[in-house]
């Protein structure tokens, strides 16, 4: 039978709604190309690629690793840090963490019910059903911009160069932390592996589009993995003290859920 894992890769192939198939993967499959559909249902690429795009976190990986899996690597980083500087940032992030908690699960019980709600009401209505759905995108990339805001003002991922960041991330991306809802062990998902060199194969890379906040985690987790161009975002690195990271964040490459949207077509587009 078909792979369970590869669908969802295949699920971002030549697809608008790539940035939906994390949280309305169900409603949007239907919609797709009857080519790429029937791609996914068989767990199969079809036999040539003109792009490939596929995101990172939650997709490539087990786990999402723009949150805590950074955080920890950015610790790690910075071995000489007092304790009472290293308790400070760790307060600081369980401060973040709680109030994301918070409002994500807001987000989720009213915008995502509201959208799954409109979709079904509009399961005839393939137009509409898209504009809903490029509707909550623009609801979730607000979201988005206000969890990056906080924290790149937190300052708390400052005080790490490319190089440290690099090493631990790589570290990190070697352990096998649990994957959510029963997934294998392993930063990177099952079948992955697989996947990319296929469409390597097939004459499209997969150019990795994702909304991370550090290109040298990405990079470390991909490592040994067939693929293209990485687009993400990235922290800022201050040139004049020590090439050590500001603690902001970049978040202009690719803005929101629905700036994946705009490099996809970019890319299709070339």
């Amino acid at each position: 039978g078909a792979d369970p894992e590869t669908p969802k890769l295949l699920m971002h192939l030549r697809s608008p709604l790539a940035f939906a198939a994390q949280v309305a993967a169900r409603q949007v499959q239907p919609m797709l190309g009857g080519r790429a559909r029937a791609s996914m249902t068989a767990g199969v690429l079809p036999p040539t690629l003109s792009s490939f795009c596929v995101d990172f976190d939650d997709t490539i990986t087990s786990v999402d690793t723009t949150g805590a899996v950074l955080f920890e690597a950015v610790v790690e980083a910075i071995p000489a840090e007092p304790s009472e500087a290293r308790a400070g940032r760790r307060a600081a992030w369980a401060e973040l963490s709680e109030w994301y908690g918070t409002e994500s699960k807001a987000f989720r019980e009213g915008e995502l019910g509201r959208l799954e709600a409109k979709l079904a009401e509009l399961a005839h209505d393939p137009a509409a059903r898209r504009a809903a759905l490029f509707k909550f995108g623009e609801a979730l990339s607000d979201f988005e911009a206000r969890s990056v805001s906080r924290v790149s003002a937190s300052g708390i991922l400052a005080g790490v160069t490319r190089a440290q960041l690099a090493s631990a991330a790589w570290a990190k991306a070697a352990e096998a932390p649990a994957g959510a809802e029963g997934a294998a062990p392993g930063l990177i998902r099952p079948r992955v592996r697989e996947t990319l060199e296929l469409a390597r194969r097939k004459g499209a890379p997969a150019t990795v589009v994702s909304i991370n906040w550090s290109s040298d985690l990405v990079a470390a987790a991909l490592r040994g993995l067939a693929h293209g161009a990485v687009l993400c975002n990235d922290l800022e690195f201050d040139a004049e003290h020590g090439r050590k990271s500001t603690g902001r964040v970049d978040a202009t490459r690719v803005a929101s859920a629905a700036g994946k949207v705009a490099v996809q077509r970019r890319l299709w587009a070339e």
